[in-house]
């Protein structure tokens, strides 16, 4: 019976140490993409000239 309980208690060892190591092996970080600075700039400035070529046209309708 103690050769029992022994051998037990070794398996669920043996089994709880390794899926800590494995739940070790599967963390990660997530890294963000990043936008180059001069295609940012230019899609800003679009977008500004494009709302001011909106707000102009809604201006001289009125």
């Amino acid at each position: 019976m103690k050769k029992h309980l022994i051998l037990l208690s070794c398996i669920i060892c043996v089994f709880l140490c390794s899926t800590i190591s494995y739940a070790a092996l599967l963390t990660f970080s997530v890294m963000p993409e990043l936008v180059p600075e001069p295609a940012s700039m230019l899609l800003l400035g679009f977008g500004l000239i494009g709302f001011t070529t909106y707000s102009r046209k809604k201006l001289k309708k009125q």
